[in-house]
């Protein structure tokens, strides 16, 4: 009896099934999707700290979205994170969700500008010795490659003409602040201390503390789980 022929398509078919979320994405699929929408806080070039949102549409209906927590004064890429393919309630409450936790006033911006903060935070902090958050490889799939294709804006990072860093309850201050020494010279850059419940903490800085590395041993922001298949 000869074998049953496969229907074409359904070996790729039985494939997609399998894939994960994190597979999906890096496969660059979700790069092919349309996009959406794209939100930042209003306030983004004054505060130097942005939370940016680039959104891209299933023909389902649901959204599969990279968030990303972006220094524009020093330190790039400072959080990145990806929901995958979430219904529209899912991604509205998201959105309400950081709009309160993060970025207070949204606005919608085009995606060229969002591309444009998000890798030219990159350039900037990598020119002073900064790299982007480890979750950054994986978070940019869900943007457009960064070539010439996209339109390229003329953005100013730094505040005033230098780096300015203003520490975040994560941040070694240490390690910060040796690296801007290294990178751009005493007297070359600003910084701003957290503020704590008594004020500015006790921090100070040592020329003999270890240059910035950014391996912090976060979790994955999105399960390894199968999933039904997604267009």
């Amino acid at each position: 009896m000869s074998k049953k022929k496969k229907k074409p398509g359904q070996k790729q078919s039985t494939q997609q099934q399998n894939m994960s979320p994190k597979q999906y994405i890096m496969s660059g699929r979700a790069r092919k999707l349309p996009i959406k929408e794209c939100y930042i806080n209003s306030d983004w070039k004054n505060a130097g700290l942005s939370s940016l949102v680039v959104a891209r549409q299933h023909t389902t209906g649901n959204v599969t979205f990279g968030f990303y927590l972006v220094d524009t004064f020093c330190l790039g890429i400072k959080n990145a994170d990806v929901g995958f393919n979430r219904d529209s309630f899912e991604y509205e409450d998201f959105l309400e969700s950081i709009s309160d936790r993060y970025m207070g006033e949204i606005e919608k911006i085009d995606y060229a500008l969002a591309h444009n903060i998000l890798f030219g935070s990159v350039a900037y902090a990598e020119s002073l010795g900064f790299k982007p958050h480890k979750d950054w490889e994986f978070a940019q799939m869900v943007l457009e490659e960064d070539t010439e294709d996209v339109e390229l804006i003329e953005l100013e990072f730094g505040k005033d003409g230098k780096p300015y860093f203003i520490s975040g309850p994560y941040d070694s201050v240490n390690k910060v602040v040796n690296t801007l020494k290294k990178s751009v010279g005493e007297g070359n850059f600003d910084f701003l201390l957290n503020v704590g419940e008594d004020g500015f903490d006790d921090m100070y800085y040592d020329d003999d503390d270890e240059d910035y590395d950014d391996e912090e041993d976060d979790d994955d922001g999105i399960e390894d789980v199968a999933f039904e298949e997604v267009k």
